[in-house]
């Protein structure tokens, strides 16, 4: 009997991790996330594949542009390269860093499965 039920369990068990495609992490999609700058919220969307950040994108600040302008490709596009919002920051304008970071952290917290 026991070995019966371990079998039923198993099988239930692939059967529910069937249907997820290897190394799937994300659900897809476009998702936003916020996060604070030196002047207030930085909200950013991140657009996800079922396995990888393809790209992430300031939607609105209110940061000094002449601070924050050079820094916001950097930064997005370091978070697509690294495939992760856990990157180095660089030493301008790192309270516009940290909020893009925050914000795409708290986007990919929304995308993760």
């Amino acid at each position: 009997m026991k070995k019966t039920a371990a079998f039923l369990f198993s099988a239930l068990l692939l059967s529910a991790c069937a249907g997820q495609p290897q190394g799937s992490k994300y659900t897809a999609g476009t998702y936003q996330g916020s996060g604070t700058g030196k002047n207030g919220e930085i909200v950013v969307e991140v657009t996800v594949s079922d396995s990888e950040i393809l790209s992430v994108k300031v939607v609105s600040d209110s940061e000094t542009p002449a601070y924050a302008d050079p820094v916001r490709e950097e930064i997005t596009d370091a978070i697509v390269k690294a495939q992760s919002a856990k990157i180095d920051l660089v030493t301008a304008a790192s309270y516009t860093q940290k909020g893009i970071v925050e914000a795409a952290e708290d986007a990919l917290k929304k995308a993760a499965k």
